[in-house]
């Protein structure tokens, strides 16, 4: 049995662990509540006519092979911004990913198919211009992003993404 002067500090302990507790509970609710409204913000942005048009028109495009692909980069300049305006934002969020900033599910429910159809169509044209042009750092959060999303698509649903179209 505790002695009544010991009551005070058994007290205090008890105390400061019910705060310790409660204030970690604070900071994990406010560490969700900003990945919430982070992510919120960025489809907010993803949903603008801006963003949209240019998915679409980006979506448009098509090349033969690597050589066509390049020679519109290099040539068209609307080709070029299109390519930068969507695979940049892609990379963004693909950062904070990486970065534990965002938790890749909540990206996976509002913007995977974005993602998928952007980068099956790009990916393999930017892993050649990594080999050829010496740039291995060109959209590799992009590509991180993908590969993350795909992971949980699959554990969901039990195979790739697979789009019912062609773009």
């Amino acid at each position: 049995m505790i002695q009544i002067e010991y009551l005070p500090i058994v007290l205090t302990g008890v105390g400061i662990i019910a705060s310790i507790l409660y204030y970690a509970s604070v900071l994990r609710n406010q560490s969700k509540t900003r990945q919430a409204q982070l992510l919120m913000q960025l489809y907010a942005h993803m949903r603008e006519d801006k963003f949209n048009t240019q998915y679409t028109e980006l979506s448009k495009y098509e090349w033969k092979d690597f050589d066509d692909y390049i020679a519109q980069v290099r040539e068209d300049y609307d080709f070029r911004a299109l390519m930068n305006y969507v695979c940049s934002f892609f990379e963004g969020v693909g950062v904070l990913v990486y970065r534990n900033l965002i938790d890749p599910r909540l990206v996976d429910d509002l913007m995977s198919s974005y993602i998928f159809i952007t980068w099956e169509k790009v990916g393999p044209y930017v892993k050649e211009i990594r080999v050829r042009y010496n740039r291995p750092e060109l959209w590799e959060y992009f590509e991180y992003l993908y590969e993350e999303i795909m992971k949980i698509y699959v554990q969901e649903h039990g195979h790739r993404f697979s789009p019912t179209y062609s773009s």
